[in-house]
């Protein structure tokens, strides 16, 4: 085959310039990667989400119910790791959380009538 009968069959092979958009001239995007240190937590935090989940840590033996409250803040853990904040605000703020579904733990069985 010769050249031109290439040049017919694959057609221009230049590279098709376009006139400059828009986006072309636009400066790139900036994105701040640093680690958020303040952690927050979704509305449910306070009272609900800790009393039901001192309940559910209830409805087992203790043995049971410990493995549930860690796996429990494991998976807040990952989560909150996900959202790309600070590990240790995320470590003081999990532990803050633990605590206060033990002290609930604590509130219910020592308080068997008291309104959960």
């Amino acid at each position: 085959m010769s050249s031109d009968q290439i040049k017919k069959l694959v057609g221009d092979t230049r590279p098709v310039r376009t006139p400059p958009t828009i986006a072309d001239r636009a400066p790139p995007l900036i994105s701040y990667n640093w680690p958020r240190k303040v952690v927050i937590f979704t509305p449910i935090k306070p009272q609900e989400y800790i009393s039901r989940i001192a309940r559910i840590a209830l409805d087992y033996d203790a043995k049971e119910g410990e493995w549930f409250l860690s796996r429990e803040m494991i998976v807040v853990t990952r989560n909150l790791l996900a959202t790309g904040a600070d590990p240790v605000a995320i470590h003081r703020e999990v532990r803050k959380l633990e605590y206060s579904i033990r002290a609930r733990m604590w509130h219910i069985v020592m308080n068997p009538d008291a309104p959960q």
